[in-house]
């Protein structure tokens, strides 16, 4: 309302107050006697303009402050209600017994039972607003402590989310971001705060989204690809929702942000692995099954080339059983069982015996060159693993070295434990590439010229190399090769 209107309230309740105490005086003094005197209505007009203003102060104020308070806030007790009524009527005796000493009247008691009475209301009146402003208050602070808390915990949880969140007002601004959607986006929130979303991602984007954030489409979802800071693309899955208000849209936007990144890349090497595995499988199944039809429908091949076949058939069948090992031994580690060791004392020099036939069995245009020392260390090892993690990693090496070339084998003891490298002048690695170089199905070549592979034999070493207690480390530059490292337990080393 008007300050003005507020001020002729209140004066217009003086004037009441004034009027209603000067005419009880009036009547006072008329049934005892006083001589009407304009000094003897001096303090009843004041007294009583005062009580009046005071008393619609008091009134608007409780209205103010009342809204949906409980109602025990509005309880009087009945000590406060005599102590009110007690203070205001000793109140008004007081102001009245200074009136009559100053206009000559003589003390009677019935002189006193105006102030009494109007004092003893008005201090009950009085007292009732003062206190229930008083709990209200209180109550008021309560909830404002309340709610400040209440935000500050909404303020943490949305803070705690891992998705991006962004809320926009109902103009389509937005207004609140959370550190996740600054760290998706790239974008720092005081550069986000009053943009629209179309801005927003127009400038966090490489495509086009704005039909995706039309009125219409509000509450659908989509697949964005977002910039980032070192060039690569961020796959996000974003969903909007309307803000509701009282069952009614407010016009606000809430934008949910998911990094699906790390689902998409494993979701494309699978795919590139299930397209590799059928051609990977089907190479030596076709190879198995013609042959042996060849075997069983031709009466006149001679011994040698029955030999021929079924050998072939065999390393095939072999291969084939080789790749099912190698995923059941992944599926293990993957479903948080440990690879089953059978350890024992083993000579370096069985092992390298075991890695030199290998590389005699291997039809290649690189050349193997070994160099190991200390050959009679005694290592603590399961053979058959550490031999499967060294077909791989010499597989490897051939595999991306197609145009030939120097193929290393060095091994010496360090300390409690026998290192062994391979290196390779292949066509090497980058840097992401050998940080990548050990995930599930993850291939660096993907073309229909790489080197076939379903991208788990690198898996498989580092897990085995692991499960001995030790570490694969991979060193590449690309055009020049590769070197992969690992060391064994010695015989009461440290490992």
């Amino acid at each position: 309302m008007h300050p003005i209107f507020d001020i002729i309230k209140v004066l217009a309740s003086f004037l009441v107050g004034a009027i209603t105490l000067s005419f009880l005086s009036f009547t006072q003094k008329t049934v005892v006697g006083y001589p009407h005197l304009i000094l003897g209505y001096a303090i009843p007009a004041l007294v009583g303009g005062l009580v009046g203003a005071t008393l619609f102060i008091l009134y608007r104020r409780t209205i103010l402050l009342t809204g949906n308070t409980s109602s025990a806030l509005h309880s009087f007790s009945r000590v406060e209600l005599t102590y009110s009524i007690l203070s205001g009527s000793v109140t008004l005796c007081l102001f009245s017994a200074i009136q009559k000493a100053m206009a000559g009247y003589p003390m009677k008691p019935a002189g006193f039972t105006v102030p009494v009475l109007f004092g003893g209301l008005s201090g009950a009146l009085i007292g009732m607003y003062l206190t229930r402003n008083r709990r209200l208050l209180i109550a008021q602070q309560e909830a404002g402590t309340f709610l400040q808390q209440e935000k500050e915990r909404t303020d943490d949880i949305i803070t705690s989310i891992s998705d991006g969140l962004l809320v926009t007002d109902s103009d389509g601004r937005v207004e609140l971001v959370n550190p996740a959607a600054e760290e998706l986006l790239d974008i720092p929130a005081a550069n986000l705060i009053g943009q629209t979303l179309t801005a927003i991602l127009q400038q966090a984007s490489v495509e086009d989204h704005s039909n995706f954030l039309k009125p219409g489409n509000i509450g659908h979802s989509a697949q964005i690809k977002l910039n980032t800071q070192d060039g690569s693309l961020r796959t996000v899955h974003a969903r909007t929702a309307a803000v509701h208000n009282d069952q009614r849209c407010s016009g606000e936007i809430v934008l949910l942000l998911h990094d699906n990144t790390e689902e998409h890349r494993i979701d494309r090497m699978k795919s590139e692995f299930l397209s590799t595995a059928t051609h990977n499988l089907k190479t030596p199944i076709t190879a198995i099954t013609g042959y042996s039809e060849l075997l069983m429908s031709q009466d006149q091949l001679s011994n040698d080339e029955q030999q021929e076949f079924l050998a072939y058939i065999h390393d095939k069948a072999w291969q084939l059983n080789k790749l099912i090992d190698n995923l059941l031994d992944i599926s293990r580690v993957e479903s948080g069982r440990e690879v089953r060791l059978e350890k024992s004392d083993v000579k370096a020099q069985t092992l390298i015996n075991e890695i030199e036939a290998f590389c005699d069995s291997q039809q290649t245009r690189c050349e193997f060159h070994d160099q190991f020392e200390q050959t009679d260390s005694l290592l603590y090892i399961d053979l058959s693993k550490i031999v499967l993690v060294m077909e791989n990693l010499i597989s490897n090496a051939i595999k991306f070295s197609p145009g030939g070339g120097r193929i290393s084998l060095t091994g010496n003891k360090t300390g409690n434990s026998y290192e062994i490298k391979i290196t390779d002048e292949g066509i090497g690695m980058s840097d992401d590439e050998c940080c990548q170089v050990f995930d599930r199905f993850y291939r660096a070549d993907v073309s229909e010229s790489a080197p076939q592979g379903f991208g788990l034999g690198l898996t498989l070493v580092k897990q085995l190399v692991e499960a001995h207690g030790g570490e694969v480390h991979v060193h590449s530059i690309p055009r020049q090769g590769t070197t992969v490292s690992f060391q064994l337990p010695i015989r009461n080393g440290a490992f």
